[in-house]
């Protein structure tokens, strides 16, 4: 099989208060925010040549480059972005089947 694929994924966090109190001793309300993954592919299939069996894949994370709102603590090991891509990361993969 040849073809395309393609995934959007959006992650939606609604506003919520923070689980840890910040450097001061408060417990802040996080703002909501919005994270966007995209994957795209291509299976090249019996395509002959050096090209048969080869597929291609482009990932990024965190499309827009959204930055979670972040509490400044004085333990730094529980940051308020945990589990969120901080910054755009960009992956590029080939694999070939023999």
């Amino acid at each position: 099989n040849n073809g395309v694929s393609a995934k959007v994924t959006v992650n939606y966090s609604g506003k919520f208060l923070d689980a840890a109190v910040n450097n001061l001793g408060v417990i802040e309300t996080i703002d909501p925010f919005v994270m966007t993954n995209l994957n795209l592919g291509y299976d090249f299939g019996e395509a002959g040549g050096a090209l048969d069996g080869m597929s291609v894949r482009l990932g990024v994370d965190n499309l827009f480059d959204a930055t979670p709102q972040k509490v400044r603590r004085s333990n730094t090991n529980n940051p308020t972005y945990r589990n969120w891509t901080t910054g755009r990361v960009i992956k590029l993969g080939f694999s070939k089947k023999f």
